[in-house]
């Protein structure tokens, strides 16, 4: 992720942090990992679309990675915001922030 010449020479870090919206009364009701939306698997989903992608904006990527959970069966909504530490000199990190629907 990177749009300046320095930034495409190596994988830039970024922090993801993912909520999505789905009917948890099943899962609630069951205490049991197959009737819920399994996070671990979510994860893994968003960490190979990060690892492959080779995007300039973070608002790219971002959408990849909505479009990448809400093929989980029972996510209706997904919030991404997507964190790119050191992007700008003199502040932390810069981070976009999208939500998308099924």
């Amino acid at each position: 992720v990177g749009v300046l010449p320095h930034e495409r020479l190596a994988p830039r870090r970024v922090f993801v942090n993912l909520s999505w919206l789905c009917d948890v009364s099943r899962a609630a009701a069951s205490d049991d990992l197959y009737d819920a939306v399994d996070y671990a698997n979510v994860c893994e989903a968003v960490k190979i679309r990060v690892q492959q992608s080779s995007f300039r904006l973070i608002e790219s990527l971002a959408s990849c990675i909505a479009d990448a959970v809400l093929t989980f069966s029972g996510v209706v909504e997904v919030t991404v915001t997507l964190d790119k530490p050191a992007a700008i000199e003199g502040c932390e990190s810069v981070a976009v922030e999208i939500t998308r629907r099924r």
